[in-house]
């Protein structure tokens, strides 16, 4: 008599389990609400970049460490890692900055993001 009920109360724990399962890989996709989806150079990147490194004295023409006033020279330090490193270790933008003094968790991301999917001039 206890057969039964034990292959009973399997069989209802694995149906219980591929419920759970399924349901948990039908949920929303979060990177379509993101705005990381299709991150935009022109609108989404450069007025980061704009407000928080090429600013005077930094990131513009003839300074050494990349100018980032234009797609060319924030490529150039996107292809290297420069740019994606110094933003997430928080070396950049330094704290005696005339501009803002870090940036946010999403800013961060969004740049993060928009190297990864290659870094187009969009």
């Amino acid at each position: 008599m206890k057969m039964p009920y034990l292959l009973k109360s399997v069989s209802l724990l694995g149906c219980l389990m591929i419920f759970f399962l399924c349901l948990n890989s039908c949920g929303s996709d979060d990177e379509g609400d993101s705005p990381c989806s299709d991150p935009s150079f022109q609108s989404d990147v450069m007025p980061i970049l704009n407000s928080s490194c090429a600013i005077s004295g930094c990131h513009v023409a003839g300074f050494d460490f990349g100018d980032y006033s234009d797609y060319a020279g924030v490529k150039a330090q996107a292809d290297n890692g420069s740019l994606v490193r110094e933003i997430t270790n928080k070396t950049m933008p330094p704290s005696n900055t005339t501009g803002p003094s870090e940036l946010t968790d999403s800013q961060i991301s969004l740049i993060e993001c928009w190297v990864e999917k290659g870094a187009l001039d969009n």
